[in-house]
């Protein structure tokens, strides 16, 4: 007996029951190859890859920026700075609900790494444009990104909160808060090795405006510093970091030698050179370039200036300022201006 041959794979094939109970053996199996009653589904291969394809297609297709942009984006900061401040995933998953928002951990970590490796930020209404000599004028430069052709001290060298952010998020906990510090009391770089509480260390006698320090007494704490003439400056620090510095506190001091001259630290803090040089690293990688940790002097002189400016004349707010920066002449604060 000759079989047929197995059918297409495209096929069904089912013999009729009535017919299969009459039959058996190699009359059955020879009778289920034949086509005697076909049950068949085709499967149209090309119309489904073809459906699949354009699904691709409508996937692949730009997204607006409203479908690209995160709905964690409208606390961005906030987010950062509670990322520095050391909350994990859960705990600012928990903040998020709080203000309406339910999203997975795994959502809030993604989007953490993804502020981290961009390092792309705004700079909140203001064109900073600052120098990197070495860097040829036909590459394009990164948001800030200093230009080439200029000396720093002829620019602009400020950094916006969110850069900073980015920056502190980049570096070890206590250059993190050294930064922050620096940021918020226009400390040096030295100085930020010789903080004291005010209790502790009082400032010198030395010349001051009424108005010093206006708009931000009640909101800070007093600490003093060694400045450039070794007397001792008062800055103030606002209350969470000042508590976040205290933490740090060194139940004796240590001395640090710092480019050749010592000093007596107090805090595990972040200072001198080995910080300069923690927040140049920092910033280049989170931003992909840096204006120096002196920047953020002229970050602090010019929050001050609009401050006391509410309450004097230019000429005499910028007499206050840089008191405050200990700046011996009020035309050398100028330049922190720009």
């Amino acid at each position: 007996m000759i079989r047929p041959a197995p059918p297409d794979p495209l096929f069904v094939v089912e013999v009729e029951p009535t017919i299969r109970s009459q039959l058996s053996g190699e009359t059955a199996l020879c009778l289920n190859h034949t086509w005697t009653r076909i049950q068949m589904t085709h499967f149209d291969f090309e119309a489904v890859s073809a459906r699949l394809k354009e699904q691709s297609k409508e996937r692949r297709k730009t997204r607006t920026y409203a479908q690209r942009r995160s709905a964690l984006d409208k606390h961005k900061f906030e987010l950062l700075q509670l990322d520095h401040a050391g909350c994990n995933g859960s705990q600012l998953q928990l903040w998020l609900a709080e203000k309406g928002i339910t999203v997975e951990l795994s959502t809030v970590t993604r989007w953490l790494q993804r502020q981290l490796r961009e390092g792309q930020t705004k700079q909140e209404g203001q064109t900073v444009e600052a120098i990197k000599s070495t860097v040829s004028k036909s590459k394009a430069r990164k948001p800030g990104q200093p230009k080439a052709g200029k000396r720093l001290s002829e620019v602009s060298r400020l950094y916006s909160n969110e850069q900073i952010a980015l920056i502190v998020a980049k570096q070890s906990p206590h250059n993190g808060l050294a930064t922050e510090i620096a940021r918020a009391a226009g400390l040096r770089a030295p100085e930020l090795l010789t903080l004291q509480s005010i209790q502790h260390q009082a400032p010198d006698e030395r010349p001051a405006h009424a108005l010093k320090f206006v708009g931000i007494l009640n909101e800070t704490i007093g600490y003093t510093v060694c400045s450039k003439g070794g007397q001792f400056r008062e800055v103030r620090i606002p209350i969470a970091l000042a508590r976040r510095l205290e933490a740090t506190r060194l139940e004796e001091p240590i001395s640090v030698t710092d480019r050749g001259v010592t000093y007596q630290q107090h805090y595990r803090l972040g200072g001198g050179q080995p910080w300069s040089k923690s927040f140049g690293a920092a910033s280049q990688a989170a931003l992909g370039w840096t204006k120096g940790a002196h920047g953020l002097r002229h970050c602090y002189a010019q929050e001050r200036l609009r401050t006391v400016q509410r309450h004097l004349r230019l000429a005499e707010a910028m007499l206050v300022v840089s008191q405050e920066l200990d700046h011996a002449r009020p035309d050398r604060t100028k330049t922190y201006l720009r």
